[in-house]
């Protein structure tokens, strides 16, 4: 219950709303949809920025050893 207002910090925080975080169980899941590879890289570093800035105002830590990224690319 302690990290379920993280989800409507970033959608606000991110200039364009293609990006949610989602919670399931003791899962965080952040989801970016953007064409474009650089900003989709720069959009992903805001997310991980808001995030650890998230965490520590609530005197939590991510742990990055733990913290994976994919990308999937979709043909047209």
């Amino acid at each position: 219950m302690y990290v379920t207002d993280l989800p409507s910090v970033i959608p606000y925080t991110v200039s364009n709303k293609n990006s949610s975080i989602v919670l399931f169980a003791d899962d965080t899941s952040g989801i970016i949809s953007e064409p474009c590879l650089m900003n989709f890289e720069r959009k992903l570093n805001t997310v991980f920025q808001i995030m650890k800035e998230w965490f520590n105002s609530n005197s939590l830590s991510l742990n990055f050893d733990k913290t994976y990224y994919m990308q999937f690319i979709i043909k047209k």
